[in-house]
């Protein structure tokens, strides 16, 4: 299998949308994220414990956000090396449950240069099966090339 592309700073022109993006919240992902990070709160695996709070399901956790976000425009490129992570907004407009397939579209909103860096901010926003906006996760990176 040939390397993926690198994903250049000329590349990530304001207006820049990425194909939609699928991501399928699978208990097993879930189950590892919070092996991973010993988040275990257990509204993630429990179903009754998310029915308490009124969910239908399981919900996934936040974090898994900033994997995604990442995800959805990186699925056809590779990041530079030596890029830098300046800011991470994760804005959530709804639970999302675990089982879910969310479709994301990613997008370069802004691009600048600062004291001889250069910024690239984009944000993926996602939508749940039933295609309501459930989250949107901003990313403000140095880009390295």
């Amino acid at each position: 299998m040939a390397e993926r592309p690198e994903l250049l700073y000329d590349d990530l022109v304001p207006g820049r949308r990425f194909p939609e993006f699928c991501y399928e919240l699978t208990p097993d992902l879930v189950e590892a994220f919070v092996a991973a990070t010993g988040d275990d709160n257990p509204v993630y695996t429990d179903g009754g414990a998310a029915r308490e709070l009124g969910l239908d399901r399981p919900t996934a956790p936040p974090g898994l956000a900033g994997i995604w976000g990442r995800q959805a425009y990186l699925q056809d490129h590779r990041m530079p090396p030596g890029g830098i992570l300046a800011g991470q907004d994760m804005l959530f407009s709804r639970p999302v449950a675990v089982g879910d397939t969310l479709r994301i579209q990613a997008e370069v909103t802004r691009r600048w240069e600062r004291k001889g860096r250069r910024f690239v901010t984009i944000e993926s926003t996602a939508r749940n099966a039933a295609g309501r906006q459930c989250a949107t996760v901003r990313v403000t990176a140095i880009w390295p090339k």
